[in-house]
C-alpha cells in the first residue's frame, strides 16, 4: 500500500466580515514568492490588500513572504502536523504574524 502526503497551504484571512464569505485558498507547499502572490491574489476580498477607504496598501511581498516561509517550514519539517498564525497584520510597512501555534506530531 502507498500512502501519498500532501503538505498544503491555507490564506484564510480571519476576519469576521471575510470567514463568512468562505475565503480560502489553497496551494500546494512549498510555493514560491510568485505563487504566494497569486494566492493572495485569488482571494476574494483581494481587493481590501489594495487599501480601504484612501488607507494604504498592504505590503503582499512582506504577506507572500510569510506564506512561502510558512510552507517551506512545514514542507521540510515532515514531524509538523499543523502551523496556525492568527492573527498575521500586514500594513503598508510589512507583516507581522501577531499569535502562532506550531503542531508538532502526527497528523
Amino acid at each position: 500500500m502507498e500512502t501519498l502526503v500532501f503538505v498544503t497551504q491555507l490564506i484564510d484571512p480571519d476576519d469576521p466580515h471575510v470567514v463568512p464569505l468562505d475565503d480560502v485558498v489553497l496551494g500546494l507547499a512549498p510555493v514560491d514568492r510568485d505563487e504566494a502572490l497569486a494566492m493572495l491574489g485569488r482571494l476574494r476580498g483581494a481587493r481590501l490588500l489594495d487599501g480601504v477607504r484612501g488607507g494604504p496598501p498592504v505590503d503582499r511581498d512582506a504577506a507572500a513572504a510569510v506564506v512561502v516561509a510558512v510552507g517551506r517550514l512545514a514542507f521540510e519539517r515532515r514531524d509538523i502536523a499543523a502551523i496556525d498564525i492568527n492573527p498575521l497584520i500586514a500594513g503598508p510597512d510589512g507583516a507581522v504574524a501577531v499569535d502562532a501555534l506550531v503542531v508538532v506530531g502526527a497528523s
